[in-house]
């Protein structure tokens, strides 16, 4: 149980799409990658999420190294030192994706008046990675959500189509996903999808971690047999 938190590689992994589908360039790949905080077996469950000051500081400079990236994003407009249409379209976009269901008033709200006091403080492209450090430093980023549909304890088609995503594909759901959420994702449509999504070859290195952290193979020496039944396994073997 607990709250689904995000591993330094399905950081990485979501990162990466996320610069991808908003045209930035890629650059150097380590600089989307998370600093490794792993403290147990599983490395998303909710007790990794206790981080200490050094480590939070670590992604505070994480988040600053990806908004370099993030701010050479191509637009159709040109941004400016104060909240206008094309930077609310802009952040929406990227908030989009980073928090994995639609953007509300409210967060464009917080986001506003940042870029707002960014803007009037430095320049535009401070405002811009203002808001690529804020999607990327909110719990709506690291923590998949857990919204339900109003009056049902039933996940909405949004938290569902996170998790189906990253428990199958290890990184945010793509476009197509994304739109079928947006429609809704009943029952029938979910075991669909589920179905679909298991035959991706995408799959392929998401379930072989999974098994790899759940057996421990990663540790091979740490495994211990039934010498009765494995008469031929020992220490040697294992490392």
């Amino acid at each position: 149980g607990g709250i689904r938190r995000l591993s330094p590689a399905e950081v990485e992994a979501t990162v990466l799409d996320m610069l991808a589908e908003l045209g930035a360039p890629s650059g150097d790949v380590a600089t989307a990658l998370a600093p490794l905080d792993t403290k147990h077996s599983f490395s998303n469950r909710t007790e990794s999420g206790n981080l200490s000051s050094s480590q939070l500081q670590a992604l505070i400079e994480w988040a600053e190294g990806v908004s370099l990236l993030g701010a050479q994003t191509p637009t159709d407009c040109t941004l400016g030192t104060t909240w206008d249409t094309c930077a609310a379209d802009y952040t929406e976009a990227l908030a989009r994706l980073a928090f994995r269901r639609p953007v509300d008033v409210e967060d464009l709200a917080r986001f506003e008046t940042v870029y707002n006091e960014v803007g009037a403080q430095v320049d535009a492209q401070a405002a811009t990675r203002a808001v690529w450090e804020m999607a990327l430093l909110s719990p709506d980023f690291w923590y998949l959500s857990a919204q339900t549909e109003e009056g049902s304890q039933r996940l909405d088609s949004h938290a569902i189509a996170a998790r189906l995503s990253y428990s199958l594909w290890g990184t945010m759901p793509d476009a197509r996903l994304r739109d079928m959420a947006d429609v809704g994702i009943d029952d029938e449509t979910l075991r669909a999808l589920a179905d679909e999504m298991l035959d991706d070859p995408r799959t392929i290195p998401v379930l072989t971690a999974f098994h790899r952290e759940w057996l421990h193979l990663a540790v091979p020496s740490s495994l211990e047999k039934d010498p009765a039944r494995y008469p031929d396994f020992d220490g040697e073997l294992a490392d």
